[in-house]
């Protein structure tokens, strides 16, 4: 599965520059939240405000990157489906469907996460003046619902993008995809993909460290 990600990611290096213009974006878009939240954490009595910006982070964030999971997802679609007669300039065809015509469902997904999130923010925020067993439930169920937010959306918005799905409807047949045929599957293969990431980012810091570190030396 990774040699055949790899492979198609040099086979389709849009998909690349997709993920880069995305996080160029969000670093943009972190440079005017910041001045945003700098002049009104000097004003009184702004703690609804602060939280409607805390939300509009996230909620920008999370939509970044449900574009870029609707492109790569269209894109290796058009290759799985339509192979070798796959279209030209899929990565671009995958790109426009997800600012046009999918873009509706990909915010609504994007508000849920965000919003499970940033509850989870202020809970850890006021836990501090609340009693600590109410404070473990809250954070407990809203841990709970954000990771499963979070899984359905990763098997939602491919569906949306592929299939052209509302996300609603996406939801449900990922419910249905999980519950009644290979969910535990899914989750297995998750778990293993995960941890083969993990490592593989931590063997790369690894790596860059004792660069750095013999560079620094010599």
């Amino acid at each position: 599965l990774l040699a055949t990600v790899a492979g198609l990611t040099r086979e389709f290096p849009g998909m690349v520059w997709v993920a880069v213009g995305a996080a160029g974006l969000l670093l943009l878009w972190m440079l005017v939240w910041s001045a945003a939240v700098s002049y009104t954490a000097q004003l009184p009595a702004q703690g609804s405000v602060l939280f409607l910006l805390l939300v509009s982070l996230i909620w920008t964030a999370q939509l970044l990157k449900a574009v870029v999971n609707a492109t790569v997802a269209g894109t290796v679609a058009s290759w799985y489906f339509l192979s070798p007669n796959v279209p030209r300039a899929p990565t671009a065809r995958a790109l426009k469907r997800a600012l046009t015509t999918s873009f509706g469902s990909l915010c609504l997904g994007s508000l849920v996460a965000a919003s499970l999130k940033s509850m989870r923010a202020l809970a850890r925020a006021v836990s501090t003046r609340s009693n600590g067993s109410l404070r473990a439930c809250a954070l407990c169920c809203l841990g709970f619902l954000d990771v499963l937010t979070r899984f359905f959306n990763e098997l939602a918005y491919p569906q949306v993008a592929i299939y052209g799905k509302t996300f609603t409807r996406a939801s449900r047949d990922t419910w249905t995809l999980l519950v009644h045929h290979s969910g535990v599957d899914a989750l297995v293969q998750r778990e293993l993909i995960s941890t083969a990431l993990t490592l593989s980012s931590v063997l790369a810091g690894l790596i860059c460290s004792l660069v750095c570190g013999v560079w620094a030396k010599a």
